[in-house]
């Protein structure tokens, strides 16, 4: 099998949550998409709002929310959405080679910080990572309660350092900071994932996990 090779020269490695370490997305689309209609099925802004969520992943999603609807309502629908999401990442394992590929980061680089870097909820990408025995591996979830960049900011990311994403948004936050970049595809979705050109910017591109291998 041909293998990429992951030269590491960095201090601080990021990985995106869902598409990456989870095979999330399409749970995510879908639940969206059943929590808002069942909140509010005649709101005349239910097509556009479910359609800008999916598009914009790695964002918050009451961030998101709030661009079409009153806090009452976004409560709402984040209820319904959350409770999907819970019971989803209680039993998701990850994608495949993520966790022996994380595992094996760990223990050959231990001088290397390992961060999550997510637009998701923190108590179900810890529920997830205690679930998979994965938390000790990393040294910060970064989540929702900012943005990535300004995530990135606060960690004194630098240009050397890497971020393993899956879609337009992660790419384009690792561009405008600027830290390189690694495509994750296999599990991206088809409404955010970059763009044939804007792929051109990351390092490289992995489908998985098990086509890396590590080099110092």
């Amino acid at each position: 099998m041909f293998k990429k090779e992951l030269y590491i020269n960095c201090k601080k490695i990021f990985f995106d949550f869902d598409g990456v370490i989870v095979d999330s997305n399409n749970f995510k689309e879908k639940a969206i998409t059943e929590s808002i209609k069942q909140v509010c099925p005649k709101n005349l802004n239910v097509e556009n709002s479910i359609s800008f969520f999916n598009k914009n992943a790695g964002q918050g999603r009451e961030k998101k929310l709030s661009k079409f609807f009153d806090k009452n309502t976004v409560d709402k629908i984040l209820n319904v959405y959350a409770e999907k999401c819970f019971k989803f990442f209680y039993y998701q394992r990850t994608t495949f080679g993520c966790r022996d590929f994380i595992n094996k980061l760990r223990k050959s680089h231990p001088h290397l910080k390992l961060h999550i870097l997510s637009g998701g909820n923190y108590s179900e990408i810890f529920t997830f990572l205690v679930n998979n025995k994965m938390d000790v591996f990393f040294n910060k979830v970064l989540f929702d309660n900012k943005t990535k960049k300004q995530h990135l900011i606060d960690e004194n990311a630098s240009f050397e350092d890497i971020f393993f994403g899956d879609s337009k948004g992660d790419l384009l936050t690792a561009k405008n900071h600027p830290l390189s970049f690694i495509l994750v595809k296999g599990y991206s979705s088809s409404l955010s994932r970059p763009s044939f050109e804007e792929e051109k910017y990351a390092k490289f591109s992995i489908s998985n996990f098990s086509n890396i291998e590590l080099k110092l």
